[in-house]
């Protein structure tokens, strides 16, 4: 493969593949520069990439917002002009496990997943399901739908949205 030919690249393995995707595992060597050193340089994961001519469109991981800014700034310097069209944290920082719902919320979803609330046919209605976790159906309801718009809206739907962006172009 190019990529594994590449004198910039010092190792290439795939981590994972299906019918449509490859996910690779690149380590780059202290001889590339450009966007790919700064992105080894600030230490992110790049996550998806994809090129129509002289325009990309990556999908970065940093470990911290600092380093996030510190990329940013060297773009800059290195007169690149990146368009930052989203930042998000998936994790909040005081819970990781909760990817940006509530604790209220969480705790709904998790009862509704465990007691067969969204198996098919249901085992659990919603009354009963509020019922055991002593708050309303109303309750319940509410918070088990802004759950699901918060973690479907980080995950699917963000793909999605990105998808639909590259088709406009």
């Amino acid at each position: 493969m190019a990529l594994e030919e590449s004198e910039f690249v010092d190792e290439v393995t795939i981590v994972d593949s299906s019918q449509s995707e490859t996910l690779f595992r690149v380590v780059w060597n202290n001889d590339v520069d450009g966007l790919f050193g700064l992105i080894r340089d600030t230490d992110a994961a790049l996550l998806e990439a994809e090129g129509l001519g002289d325009d990309w469109v990556f999908r970065m991981r940093f470990s911290e917002r600092e380093s996030l800014s510190e990329f940013y700034q060297a773009c800059i310097q290195k007169g690149l002009t990146p368009d930052l069209e989203e930042v998000n944290s998936p994790f909040s920082s005081a819970d990781t496990s909760s990817f940006g719902v509530s604790e209220p919320q969480r705790e709904v979803l998790l009862a509704a997943l465990e007691k067969g609330y969204f198996d098919v046919p249901r085992e659990i209605n919603l009354t009963n399901l509020a019922e055991d976790l002593d708050i309303s159906d109303t309750a319940a309801s509410q918070r088990i739908r802004r759950g699901m718009n918060t973690l479907l809206s980080g995950t699917l739907a963000s793909r999605e949205k990105r998808d639909l962006d590259s088709d406009d172009e």
